[in-house]
């Protein structure tokens, strides 16, 4: 669906409200409302933008990690000197590589958050759900150490401390774990290659039914045009009529669009020329 204005928000009551759309966000939503509550998920970007967006997938729970050609970046680069020492390190544990500075696309440096734990002054990375009711918050639950491959069981565990606190409005219903029918479509489509083509249809079925609002949000999560060698280049022209057409952006809106996604390239991916 295309996203609702906020003040739509006000007409209609939530149980719960979920704060942060990354990885746990989204599943401790998805859980939640299978078992029958209103959840409203709310976040300052998009869905899976901020650290679930730039998690590695391969070098886990590292303070900062260097990719040699991998899919990994933040707006926090790491400096000449933590490049050269992740270097040594690599070539040392795996000296076939001989890996130089000139393999490095781009870094990433970043800190997950922790919990504080007076035994250890670095803080424990142990995922917690802290319950903020004694500093004056009631009902106000917070994460923190949340790694991507355990968010089904977080999300439970979260909903687990929301049936503790409040009844829900509606009945439960099942958990679906499959795709939607958009994802079914462009993996169809895509026959397998990690960058098929997408067609205006599929494309705007995407914009209309996922809440798109930015050629940032079509070309790197809700597809993976962006991932193209040209880094979405030769679709972005036709992807941002489509969007104009869907959206009812005007020719100023459509260009600021285009300027912001190339905006975000340079800035993420510095190599990329």
């Amino acid at each position: 669906m295309i996203r609702k204005p906020l003040a739509d928000l006000a007409k209609n009551p939530f149980d719960v409200v979920v704060i942060g759309a990354g990885i746990n966000g989204s599943g401790a939503a998805q859980e939640i409302v299978a078992r029958g509550y209103r959840v409203l998920i709310v976040d300052k970007d998009d869905f899976a933008a901020g650290a679930t967006n730039r998690s590695s997938r391969i070098l886990h729970c590292g303070l900062r990690h260097l990719a040699p050609g991998k899919s990994v970046w933040d707006f926090v680069v790491c400096t000449q000197k933590e490049v050269d020492w992740m270097l040594s390190e690599i070539n040392f544990v795996i000296p076939k590589l001989n890996l130089t500075r000139g393999d490095v696309h781009y870094t990433y440096a970043g800190i997950q958050p922790v919990s504080y734990d007076a035994k250890d002054p670095k803080g424990t990375r142990q995922i917690r759900v802290h319950d903020l009711s004694d500093e004056g918050f009631p009902n106000l639950l917070m994460l923190t150490g949340g790694p991507i491959m355990t968010y089904r069981i977080i999300g439970s565990d979260l909903a687990d401390a929301v049936a503790k606190r409040i009844s829900p409005s509606g009945s439960a219903r099942e958990l679906s774990y499959f795709p939607s029918a958009v994802t079914e479509k462009i993996q169809k489509e895509q026959s397998g290659h990690s960058t098929g083509p997408l067609g205006a249809t599929i494309l705007k079925r995407i914009i209309e039914e996922e809440q798109t609002s930015s050629l940032i949000d079509l070309f790197f999560r809700r597809s993976d045009m962006g991932w193209d060698p040209d880094r979405g280049g030769a679709k972005l022209a036709s992807a941002a009529r489509i969007m104009a057409e869907t959206l009812g952006w005007d020719d100023a809106q459509q260009q600021q669009q285009i300027d912001s996604y190339h905006s975000y390239i340079e800035e993420v991916f510095p190599s990329h020329r």
